[in-house]
């Protein structure tokens, strides 16, 4: 089954809150701005409703996001120009056939959303670069280990994989068209309310068919064992991945 996100995924109780004594490893911003400059393109594969993308455009010369959802491009659309950005555009479009030409973009981002290697390598220009945020196979693990099996495995997003096997299959299948590959992962700490969990697991793949008859049961015996119901910690992983290609043959 595949999974399309909606615009409740911008949600703040979704979200929740960073602890702050547990800060993020990175920040993805500050990762893409780094590489950035007046004259180049970036490409956001899975922009959502964009607002990820609103702070990086003073960066760039141009700023195009893509999505599959007509939903959230809607919603990008209209935060585009509440916030007035000419450099930025919002197109509707699949990851696994981007609609653009060969070698068109000098930067590649996808910010916890799907992506094609293939395609990505296709329309970056010679000696672009990629930035991608995945999550990582431990994500929220014990929260999702609560919900246990299907016929397909665990229902938990990723929980089929060992950490050194996740990792190293985004290695090899990168390093089959890129010559330059490194991968970092980081954990950190995020505090939600029971209304932001259930946003989660309603509007998010955390939870394969999650179910509000039949989970909800599950859920509601875990939080009552909590003694802290507001502010519940989960632990987050992310996989950041940056890829670059010296030279570059299509």
């Amino acid at each position: 089954m595949t999974f399309s996100y909606v615009s409740n995924y911008d949600s703040t109780k979704l979200r929740g809150m960073d602890d702050p004594l547990t800060p993020r490893p990175w920040n993805l911003s500050d990762e893409i701005i780094k590489i950035a400059s007046a004259d180049k393109k970036l490409l956001d594969i899975g922009c959502g409703t964009a607002f990820k993308l609103i702070p990086l455009a003073p960066y760039y010369a141009e700023i195009i996001g893509v999505d599959i959802s007509q939903d959230m491009v809607n919603a990008a659309k209209i935060l585009v120009k509440k916030n007035k950005l000419p450099n930025l555009k919002i197109i509707h479009g699949d990851s696994s056939h981007l609609p653009f030409a060969n070698n068109t973009f000098d930067v590649i981002t996808c910010m916890v959303s799907c992506w094609d290697i293939p395609e990505i390598f296709r329309v970056l220009k010679p000696e672009g670069v990629v930035i991608i945020e995945h999550i990582g196979c431990e994500d929220k693990k014990e929260f999702k280990l609560l919900f246990g099996k299907d016929e397909q495995g665990w229902r938990g997003q990723f929980l089929d994989y060992q950490k050194d096997e996740f990792l190293d299959s985004f290695y090899k299948k990168f390093s089959l068209l890129f010559n330059s590959v490194s991968i970092t992962e980081g954990y950190w700490r995020t505090l939600y309310s029971p209304d932001g969990l259930l946003e989660l697991l309603k509007f998010t793949p955390t939870i394969r068919n999650f179910n509000l008859n039949s989970d909800i049961p599950i859920f509601q015996k875990w939080l009552a064992q909590l003694e802290n119901k507001e502010k519940i910690p989960l632990i987050q992983n992310r996989i950041l991945i940056k890829a670059k290609n010296h030279e570059k043959i299509i």
